[in-house]
């Protein structure tokens, strides 16, 4: 039992030493922030885009250009098809008042009858339902994209990432164990160009 409690100790204690050495050491660029970016695509679907696009790193990909068409152009639709929708529900629900107080008729002027007006009626409270989610969902999903994509502005994603393997013996006890040195390379943009092992 004891073994395995060094074990992990030799595994584990340069993991953590090295951790902190990577986040003293790591300083992100004060001149783009992705809770700006946040809030301005809460203040206006697609600004927090537009801003993670102006403050990017050089070399950085562009992918802003099928973005924000992708986003105003799913909260237009679905805006319209709600608008579209509320009308619709709103002509056949009169149409079924109309007809309610009309004692001496079984049809309505476009030829349904009551319980075809509910029908409809309660189609197009569903798909204006629908289409308000959608405009919601759309919304969210903006502010999450220029959170994610402002975090990911501040690491390298290029082929600079590395992960190298390396055979090592560990002496516990005065009796070897065979294990491996697992070395990380996580660089930091504009800010680190070194990187600390970690060993496992």
């Amino acid at each position: 039992m004891n073994r395995f409690v060094y074990i992990a100790i030799v595994v584990l204690f340069p993991m953590l030493i090295h951790s902190q050495k990577d986040s003293t050491n790591i300083s992100i660029d004060s001149s783009h922030s992705p809770k700006t970016a946040t809030m301005m695509s809460i203040a206006l679907p697609g600004l927090g885009q537009i801003y993670n696009e102006i403050k990017k790193p050089e070399g950085f990909k562009s992918r802003i250009w099928w973005k924000l068409p992708l986003i105003y152009g799913g909260i237009g639709t679905s805006i319209y098809f709600a608008i579209q929708n509320q009308k619709s529900y709103t002509f056949y629900r009169n149409e079924r008042l109309e007809l309610q107080t009309d004692l001496n008729s079984l049809y309505s002027v476009s030829g349904y009858s009551d319980s075809q007006l509910k029908s409809i009626t309660d189609q197009y409270s569903r798909w204006r339902d629908l289409s308000i989610v959608a405009v919601l969902g759309v919304y969210l999903i903006n502010i999450v994209d220029a959170n994610v994509s402002g975090n990911l502005l501040h690491f390298d994603s290029s082929n600079n990432l590395s992960i190298i393997v390396q055979p090592k013996v560990f002496y516990v006890n005065q009796s070897s164990v065979t294990g491996a040195t697992l070395s990380f390379h996580f660089k930091n943009k504009g800010v680190r160009n070194d990187y600390v092992p970690n060993n496992f």
